[in-house]
């Protein structure tokens, strides 16, 4: 693995078996303080690896835990096997990190360099999942952030997550990926690109040349949203 957390303390634990092809144990281990475990979170995290797996590539570990935090409000954040989510996040939240489990877990990126490889291409398959890729895709992006999408976190860093970072970088993506007019060719293109960088860190030249094979102007395209490669 690439990276490592872990959460300390007294839990609620709800559990699933997936097979994904092989066997996966997922759970929603709850803060005991907000004495329930949100089953919806439970039911979001087994489809999106269900769908992801599908999609994408068979996930590789054999569990996959949402720790559900009663301490931080407003809170999603992304690991290998574990993430962290709060119980005021909406259940989209808990698809988004469970797709960070392909995009930055299993296919790593320069975070600080290049974020769109883990937050575009995991926000573009939470769209997938919730049928909202027409509706994300239709953003307005607001001017400062227009044709940017390329740029590290330094540049990102500096602005307000809603709507810059938000727009700029998660809706941007989804339009980016949208343009291409083919959501499933898109999504073989990612599953290529997932067989072909697994386990490694990957660079956006690696995307290009997933998408190359179905959308040979796919260079070009992602150079009018601002990627460079």
């Amino acid at each position: 693995m690439r990276d490592f957390a872990l959460e300390a303390g007294r839990f609620l634990v709800a559990r699933r078996v997936v097979h994904v092809p092989a066997p996966v144990v997922v759970r929603v281990a709850a803060a005991s303080t907000i004495g329930i475990v949100p089953r919806a979170f439970l039911d979001a995290a087994v489809t999106a690896l269900t769908r992801f797996s599908k999609r994408y590539g068979a996930y590789p570990w054999h569990a996959y835990t949402v720790v559900v935090q009663a301490d931080r409000p407003t809170t999603a954040e992304e690991y290998p096997t574990i993430v962290f989510v709060s119980p005021d996040v909406p259940l989209e939240a808990v698809t988004h990190e469970t797709g960070h489990q392909w995009f930055y877990s299993l296919v790593g990126d320069n975070q600080a360099r290049t974020p769109w490889l883990d937050e575009s291409l995991t926000q573009w398959a939470t769209a997938r999942v919730w049928n909202e890729v027409t509706s994300e895709a239709g953003t307005d992006i607001p001017a400062n952030v227009l044709n940017q999408l390329g740029q590290p976190m330094a540049f990102w860093g500096a602005l307000p997550f809603m709507p810059d970072v938000w727009d700029g970088l998660y809706m941007q993506g989804v339009k980016a990926f949208a343009s291409f007019g083919n959501d499933g060719g898109v999504d073989c293109a990612l599953r290529r690109y997932v067989h072909n960088n697994a386990f490694r860190t990957a660079e956006p030249r690696d995307v290009l040349d997933a998408l190359a094979p179905t959308f040979p102007d796919a260079e070009a395209v992602l150079a009018g949203f601002g990627v460079r490669v």
